[in-house]
C-alpha cells in the first residue's frame, strides 16, 4: 500500500487542486479524495462515489513518472495523513445528513 498527494497546478475552478490517493499493491487506487479551491471535495473507493470523483480506472505510475508533468506537484506520504484527509471529509458528509 502506497499514499500519494498531488498538488494540480491549473487555473480551472471545476477541477481539483489536491489529490490524495490510496494505491493498492497492484497500483490501482482503493480510496481517492480530490479538493478544489473553494474547499468542496469529493470522495471514491471501490464501494461508493460522492462528489463526482471516481477511481482511476488504470494503474497510477510511480511518483517519478507523475513528476515529469510540470503541472503536477506529487509527494508520497504516510497512511496517516492520508486517513486524516479521509476521515475529516467522511466526517464532514456525516453530520450534514
Amino acid at each position: 500500500m502506497r499514499y500519494l498527494k498531488v498538488i494540480w497546478l491549473h487555473g480551472l475552478d471545476d477541477e481539483p487542486q489536491f489529490i490524495y490517493s490510496e494505491i493498492g499493491d497492484d497500483a490501482y487506487e482503493l480510496r481517492k479524495v480530490e479538493i478544489y479551491k473553494d474547499r468542496t471535495f469529493g470522495l471514491a473507493s471501490v464501494e461508493f462515489e460522492f462528489g463526482g470523483t471516481v477511481l482511476a480506472e488504470i494503474q497510477i505510475p510511480g511518483i517519478e513518472e507523475i513528476a515529469g508533468n510540470a503541472a503536477l506537484l506529487p509527494k508520497e506520504i504516510g497512511k496517516d495523513e492520508f486517513e486524516d484527509v479521509w476521515f475529516g471529509c467522511v466526517n464532514y458528509l456525516d453530520k450534514k445528513h
